[in-house]
C-alpha cells in the first residue's frame, strides 16, 4: 500500500541550505568566540565545534527542526532551535569534561561560543521569516490551497488565509456537502462542489496543499480521503473541528 493512508509531512525544500547554514553559524561563533578571546583557532577548538555540528545535526532532525513553517508560529521555530541547540551541548560538555586536554579549552570562549550561536542560529530564522513574509506578501512562493470541510475550523482556516497572505498561502477552492446557497457568503466565491469533487481535483494535481477540516465524527470519510491521497504530491493536514488553525499565532 506504499505511504497510503498517511498525512503528508511537509519538509521544506530548502532543508539541505539551512541545515548548511546552521553548520557554518555553529563554526563561525566559536571562531570568533576564540579570536575575541586573543586566542587561537586549533584542531582541538576544531574538534569542539564538530563535534558540535553533529550533535546539533542529530537533534535538529530529532526535534523536526527543518520541516516547513509556513505556518508555524515564531515562538515555536525559536524553541526548537533553542532545545536543539541545548541537547546538541551535551556531548560537547561531556568531552570538554573528559577529554585530556581540557584545561585547553577557555571557559570564557566556550561561554561566548555557546550564547553568540544560540542567538546566531535564533537570529537569521528570523530575519529569513520576516524576509519571506515580505516576499509572499509581493505575490511571490506562494502555495494554493484548498479546504475540504467549511466547519468552525474551516471558516476560521480560510479567513486567515485571506486575511495573511504573508504566510504564503492562496485560497483556491473550498468543498462542502452543502449546497452552494448554505455555503457562507464570505466563501461563496471559492466553492467548487462537494468533498468527491476535492478529492478528484486534489489527485488532478490542482492544489499544493489540502486542508481536511471535516467534523471527528466523520472519522471513516477522512480516512477514506487519506488512503486516496496517500500516494499524490498534496501535502494534506487535517485540522479538527474543535480547533481553531491559527496561521499567526506567534
Amino acid at each position: 500500500m506504499g505511504n497510503q493512508g498517511f498525512v503528508r509531512n511537509n519538509v521544506n525544500q530548502f532543508a539541505f541550505l539551512y541545515r548548511m547554514a546552521d553548520l557554518v553559524v555553529i563554526q563561525i561563533c566559536l571562531y570568533f568566540a576564540i579570536i575575541a578571546y586573543g586566542q587561537r583557532y586549533d584542531f582541538q577548538y576544531f574538534m569542539l565545534a564538530l563535534i558540535g555540528n553533529i550533535g546539533f545535526s542529530f537533534t535538529a532532525e530529532l526535534f523536526w527542526l527543518y520541516r516547513s513553517w509556513r505556518a508555524g508560529a515564531l515562538k515555536e521555530i525559536m524553541f526548537y532551535t533553542i532545545i536543539s541547540w541545548a541537547v546538541a551541548l551535551l556531548p560537547v560538555l561531556l568531552f570538554v569534561f573528559f577529554a585530556k586536554y581540557a584545561e585547553h579549552y577557555s571557559r570564557i570562549v566556550l561561554g561566548g561560543w555557546i550564547l553568540s550561536a544560540t542567538i546566531m542560529l535564533c537570529g537569521w530564522r528570523v530575519l529569513y521569516r520576516y524576509f519571506l513574509f515580505y516576499i509572499r506578501g509581493k505575490g511571490h512562493n506562494t502555495r494554493s490551497v484548498g479546504i475540504i470541510g467549511l466547519s468552525e475550523s474551516g471558516r476560521q482556516l480560510a479567513k486567515q488565509i485571506m486575511e495573511h497572505p504573508e504566510t504564503g498561502y492562496e485560497l483556491t477552492a473550498i468543498f462542502d456537502e452543502r449546497a452552494v446557497e448554505r455555503i457562507d457568503p464570505n466563501y461563496r466565491q471559492f466553492y467548487q462542489g462537494n468533498v468527491e469533487d476535492g478529492v478528484r481535483l486534489s489527485q488532478q494535481g490542482q492544489f499544493d496543499v489540502l486542508f481536511i477540516a471535516l467534523p471527528m465524527n466523520a472519522k471513516d470519510r477522512i480516512e477514506r480521503i487519506l488512503r486516496l491521497l496517500g500516494d499524490t504530491t498534496v501535502d494534506v493536514h487535517l485540522i479538527p473541528d474543535f480547533f481553531i488553525y491559527n496561521l499567526l499565532h506567534a
